[in-house]
Parts: C-alpha cells; sequence; structure tokens
C-alpha cells in the first residue's frame, strides 16, 4: 500500500512519472476497500466503520432451487406460502409477463427434457424515421438447457 501512495505522489511532482502514478491507483483500488486503509491515519472513521468482516446476508432460504447459470434460477417454497425468488436474464417478468414459462415447473422442465423455451418481450421505443411511438413484441429464448460457457 505504501508503494501505491509513494508512486502516486511521484507522480503529482514528476509529470514523466505520471502514468506510472495512474497504474498504481489503479492497482491501490483495485484489491482493497477500506481493509487496505491505514486506519492509524484515519482515526475519526473507526466510530463509524462498524461492519464485520467476512458477515453476508442470507439472501434466499427455502427447500428447492433450480439454477441453470448464474443469472437464470428460481428458488421457490414447495408449501403453502409458496414464495419465489426468480432471476431470468434479458426475460420481462414484471405485470404477469412470461409467468407461463418463469416458474418452478418451467425450470424443471428444462433440466428434465433438455428443451429450450420461448419468452416474449413487448416495450416501445421511438422511431427516428416516423418521428412516432412504436410498440414492439420479441420473442426471444427465455430459459436454455444448454449453457456455452
Amino acid at each position: 500500500m505504501e508503494a501505491v501512495l509513494n508512486a502516486r505522489r511521484e507522480g503529482d511532482v514528476d509529470k514523466s512519472k505520471a502514468m506510472i502514478a495512474e497504474m498504481m491507483k489503479l492497482v491501490g483500488n483495485s484489491a482493497f476497500g477500506r481493509s487496505g486503509m491505514d486506519k492509524s491515519k484515519h482515526k475519526e472513521l473507526a466510530k463509524f466503520d462498524r461492519r464485520t468482516p467476512g458477515l453476508f446476508k442470507d439472501e434466499w432460504s427455502g427447500d428447492a432451487m433450480v439454477s441453470l447459470s448464474s443469472k437464470n434460477y428460481i428458488c421457490y417454497l414447495p408449501d403453502e406460502t409458496y414464495k419465489l425468488k426468480v432471476s431470468a436474464k434479458g426475460v420481462q417478468q414484471g405485470r404477469g409477463r412470461n409467468e407461463d414459462v418463469i416458474n418452478p415447473d418451467g425450470f424443471e422442465t428444462v433440466v428434465r427434457d433438455r428443451t429450450t423455451l420461448q419468452g416474449t418481450n413487448k416495450g416501445y421505443r421511438l422511431s427516428k424515421e416516423s418521428k412516432s411511438i412504436i410498440t414492439y413484441s420479441q420473442t426471444k429464448t427465455a430459459i436454455s438447457y444448454f449453457y456455452d460457457k
């Protein structure tokens, strides 16, 4: 951390070392947040920093999860409350859209039968040619069993 600070100071004094200072700035910011800060120089901040290192929030607690990739998953409680947490990248979910696809049965069908389900995105955009608002409906792959990465 001290090397980063020294390089940045040298870059302020000597313009020929400005590029090195900018690179060291990236090095200093990339790996550390407040964990790399020398707190002895900033004692007034210590009383406000009450975070516990390594403490994470429980994002979901449930009985069932079907995950196809990092951004395509569904978590649910198969009981009377039937709470859902759904993530399907690129597929609209609000106002009852794609409910026939984005549900536990849809995700389980994709895994079990190796199928691909289609979803529909609807919206509007401004046309430059006619200078009017155009509504559109776009069918796209909502959930796919194949993950190529």
